[in-house]
C-alpha cells in the first residue's frame, strides 16, 4: 500500500500540470474546395455545356477562421475542439449556356458557394518537439448556399447573378479531417488540414456529390490557463 500510495503521490502533480494548461487559439487561413463526385448535377437545371470539351469542373478558393481550445490528455496527445466558419464549394468554367437568362458566355462561369459553421474535433499527437499529426471528426452545417453565375465579353461583365442553392444542397453533413501542425515555443501555429466528406451534400440523395477541402492557416494563442 505505501509503494501504491507513493506512485499516485508521484503521479498526481505530473496529471495535474498536463491537465492545468488548456490553450485557446485563434486560426485564419485559406481554403482550396472542390466536389467529389457527380457534381454537374447540380449545375444542370441552371446551365448546360456548349461543347463539353470545353467545360470542366474546377475548384473555388477562399477563406476560414478557427476558434480552438487546446486540452492536453498527456504530454504528448492532446484534444481540440474547434468551431469555424468556411466558404467552400465547387465550379464550372468554359463555354456556358444559362437557361433562364439565354445567355451563351464564352469562358463563363458558374460557382456553387456554401457558407459554413464547422465543428471540427481533433486529435493531436506530437510525433517530434512542436511537430503534431491531428486527425478527427467534423460537423458542418451550410447556412447559406448560392450559385454565382458570372459571364462577360473583351473585359465588360455581362453577368454577375446569385441563385439560392439551398434547395439542393443539405445544410448537414459530415467529413473526416488530417492533418499536420507545427507549434513555435511561443505557441504560434502553422498548419495544414485536409477534408474529406464522408456524407452527401446533396440533398437529392441520387446526386452523388461529397466536399473535399484543403485549409493552410496560421494561428495565434490568445491565453493559457
Amino acid at each position: 500500500m505505501k509503494h501504491l500510495a507513493l506512485s499516485f503521490t508521484l503521479l498526481a502533480p505530473a496529471t495535474s500540470l498536463t491537465w492545468s494548461q488548456p490553450q485557446f487559439t485563434l486560426k485564419v487561413g485559406g481554403v482550396a474546395s472542390n466536389w467529389r463526385g457527380n457534381g454537374m448535377s447540380v449545375f444542370s437545371d441552371v446551365v448546360y455545356a456548349v461543347g463539353s470539351d470545353f467545360v470542366r469542373q474546377q475548384g473555388i478558393t477562399s477563406f476560414y477562421a478557427d476558434a480552438a481550445l487546446q486540452l492536453p490528455i498527456t504530454e504528448r496527445l492532446s484534444l481540440e475542439p474547434g468551431l469555424q466558419y468556411s466558404r467552400t464549394g465547387a465550379g464550372l468554367k468554359g463555354n456556358l449556356a444559362f437557361k433562364a437568362l439565354q445567355l451563351l458566355g464564352i469562358n463563363a462561369g458558374a460557382r456553387a458557394i456554401s457558407n459554413r459553421i464547422e465543428l471540427p474535433v481533433m486529435l493531436k499527437l506530437e510525433v517530434a518537439k512542436g511537430l503534431f499529426v491531428m486527425a478527427g471528426p467534423q460537423v458542418n452545417y451550410a447556412f447559406d448556399s448560392r450559385l454565382n453565375l458570372r459571364a462577360g465579353v473583351l473585359g465588360i461583365n455581362l453577368l454577375n447573378q446569385n441563385i439560392p442553392l439551398d434547395n439542393l444542397v443539405d445544410p448537414f453533413s459530415a467529413s473526416a479531417v488530417g492533418g499536420l501542425q507545427y507549434q513555435f515555443e511561443n505557441g504560434f501555429q502553422l498548419q495544414a488540414a485536409y477534408e474529406y466528406g464522408l456524407s452527401r451534400i446533396a440533398i437529392n440523395n441520387s446526386a452523388d456529390i461529397y466536399q473535399n477541402a484543403i485549409r493552410v492557416g496560421a494561428g495565434i494563442p490568445l491565453f493559457s490557463q
